[in-house]
C-alpha cells in the first residue's frame, strides 16, 4: 500500500519515488542526478488530493515545451529538468487506501516511508532510521514491518494493534485522497496575508500595516509559500543553505533560523502555529480560512 512512481532519466534504471521525494544534485536526494545545471534540490513528490505532483523548487522545469512549477505525474509524462536532460515517468502506482498508525498521543499518521516511532518527549514518527526510538517501520515492496528496538521484526498492516510495553499502536486504513496535503479551514484569529517576492516575504496581520522579513527568514518564509504543504525540513534547508558540512550542521542552521521567524512572525500578532511542525520531520504553512500566502512579481 504505497503511491509512487517509477520513474528514469534517459537510459537510466527505474527508481521509485514517492511522497516527500525529492530529485536533485543532493546525497541526500532519491534520484541523484549530476549536471551542474539541476540544483541540490531540484524538485520534489509531494501527495495531494489523491495525486503525486512532482513541485519544483528554485529549480523550474519543462513539459509539453512550457516551463511550469508543478505537474501532475502519469504514466508516459516527460519532464524536462534542463536542455536535453529528460525523466520519463514510466509508471504511477497509486492504491485505494494506505496504511495508517495511530497510537495514544499519536494522532493517525499514513506510512509513506521507513520512520522511526517515539513516545517522548512527544508521540510521533520521524523519517528515517534512528537508533533512539521505541521502533521502526518500514516496508519490502507493500509489506510493512515494526521492529521494535532491541527486538524482532513483526509483519504488520491495516486491522494490526501491536504493544511496545504500555503503548498500544493501531494500524487502520486511511484513504488516499485523506493522507495527502490539505489547506487546514478553521475559521478564529486574525486573517494573515503572505506576499512572496524572490526572498522576501510582506506580511500583514488583520488590519496592521504589514512588516517586510528578509534574510535567511524571508528564504524559508518564501520556499514555504511556494511549496505550499507539508515538505521535509531538509528540502527546505537544502533550497536555503545548498550543502554544508555535515546534516548536524544544517539542522542546527535550521533549528536556529525557524526559531527566530516564529519570533518573528509572532511578534507581528500572526498566530504560533502559522509555521507548523508536525514532529515527524516535515514543515508547513497552517493556513487557516481567510488567509493568503501567494507568490508575487517582482
Amino acid at each position: 500500500m504505497h503511491a509512487f512512481a517509477w520513474v528514469r532519466l534517459a537510459a537510466g534504471p527505474l527508481v521509485p519515488l514517492g511522497h516527500g521525494d525529492w530529485i536533485g544534485r543532493s546525497a541526500c536526494a532519491a534520484l541523484l542526478v549530476e549536471d551542474p545545471r539541476v540544483s541540490e534540490a531540484h524538485a520534489f513528490v509531494s501527495l495531494r488530493g489523491g495525486d503525486l505532483r512532482l513541485l519544483g523548487l528554485r529549480g523550474r522545469f519543462r513539459v509539453g515545451g512550457q516551463v511550469v512549477a508543478e505537474a501532475t505525474l502519469c504514466t508516459g509524462l516527460q519532464v524536462e529538468l534542463a536542455d536535453g536532460l529528460v525523466l520519463v515517468v514510466a509508471e504511477v502506482v497509486l492504491p485505494d487506501a494506505l496504511i495508517g498508525v495511530e497510537a495514544e498521543g499519536l494522532a493517525v499518521q499514513p506510512l509513506v516511508g521507513t520512520a522511526t516511532l517515539y513516545r517522548s518527549p512527544v508521540a510521533r514518527l520521524r523519517p528515517g532510521w534512528h537508533p533512539d526510538g521505541e521502533g521502526v517501520l518500514w516496508s519490502v515492496d507493500d509489506a510493512w514491518r515494526l521492529t521494535p528496538t532491541g527486538g524482532t521484526p513483526v509483519a504488520v498492516h491495516a486491522g494490526s494493534v501491536v504493544t511496545l510495553g504500555d503503548w498500544t499502536l493501531r494500524f487502520v486504513c486511511v484513504p488516499l485522497a485523506a493522507a495527502g496535503a490539505h489547506r487546514t479551514l478553521v475559521d478564529y484569529g486574525q486573517a494573515v496575508a503572505l506576499e512572496a517576492c524572490f526572498y522576501t516575504v510582506r506580511v500583514r496581520v488583520g488590519g496592521a500595516a504589514p512588516a517586510v522579513i528578509g534574510g535567511v527568514q524571508g528564504r524559508i518564509l518564501s520556499e514555504l509559500i511556494e511549496l505550499a504543504g507539508p515538505v521535509s525540513w531538509e528540502l527546505v534547508a537544502h533550497a536555503v543553505w545548498g550543502e554544508v558540512a555535515a546534516r548536524a550542521s544544517l539542522r542546527g542552521r535550521w533549528d536556529i533560523a525557524v526559531n527566530r521567524l516564529r519570533v518573528r512572525l509572532r511578534a507581528l500578532g500572526a498566530r504560533p502555529d502559522l509555521v507548523h511542525l508536525d514532529g515527524a520531520g516535515h514543515v508547513q504553512l497552517l493556513l487557516h480560512d481567510g488567509d493568503v500566502a501567494r507568490v508575487v512579481e517582482g
